[in-house]
């Protein structure tokens, strides 16, 4: 059993490790991909920011198996994902439960051969794109039928009633609004990476937050999840398929 380290021994532990983590940040932002620095000192902002985090949250969401998430899966190394990625959720998570399983997706490159996938890819095409412009047409209407409808009663509402309904149909044109930028951010092909999956902190996740978040209530088909399951039998099963 190693013994435990003094506060002056675990302070020059300290000290070597952030002259080694500055050398390292230095030859990086001298070389030909200086971006590379840029990505890991936001590794080191985010990792210290969540585990700050970490002892002040007692309750966190619950997911869905096919919920979409977004969340900062950290700096990478080699082929890893890294970085701020869609992932699909594997299995149900309750409030109690600070982990959830989760396959992260990655977007179609323009040079991508789709008939020639690496093992482990799933190519689940626009679904991602498509249910967030459903979602956004859904809002735009909400709130285009919330302005006719303050307008037709207008003569009959009282001031705060009229403010009231003017607030609610602002909230879903806000909403339209993220969820349009999100998609003006997204290509339109998305592939799960089934190679990849991975348990992350429930605290990694960006979006979905709360029932205003963007990524609230989407989900993908059940007949993409039936793909996904094929392949998690096919990689880490013996079972003959």
């Amino acid at each position: 059993m190693s013994k435990e380290k003094s506060k002056n021994e675990i302070n020059q532990h300290k000290e070597e490790a952030l002259n080694k983590l500055n050398k390292l940040l230095d030859k990086l932002i001298n070389s030909n991909s200086p971006s590379k620095a840029d990505k890991l000192a936001y590794w080191f902002e985010d990792y210290a920011r969540l585990l700050e985090s970490e002892d002040s949250v007692t309750s966190f969401n619950s997911y869905k198996r096919g919920d979409v998430i977004k969340a900062e899966l950290g700096f990478n190394i080699g082929s890893e994902q890294g970085g701020l990625h869609y992932c699909i959720v594997l299995a149900n998570s309750s409030p109690y439960q600070k982990v959830v399983q989760v396959v992260p997706l990655t977007s179609i490159k323009p040079h991508k051969n789709l008939k020639k996938l690496r093992y482990g890819e799933i190519n689940i095409e626009n679904e991602l794109y498509l249910l967030l412009k459903v979602k956004n047409d859904i809002l735009e209407n909400q709130y285009q039928e919330q302005c006719a409808d303050i307008e037709r009663i207008s003569d009959s509402l009282s001031a705060e009633e009229y403010e009231a309904r003017h607030k609610a149909a602002r909230i879903n044109l806000d909403r339209s609004k993220r969820v349009k930028r999100e998609i003006n951010r997204m290509k339109l092909g998305s592939i799960v990476l089934v190679n990849q999956i991975t348990t992350i902190s429930k605290l990694r996740i960006v979006d979905p937050k709360n029932n205003n978040s963007v990524l609230y209530n989407i989900r993908i088909s059940n007949n993409s999840l039936n793909k996904i399951d094929e392949k998690i039998v096919e990689m880490f099963t013996k079972r003959e398929h």
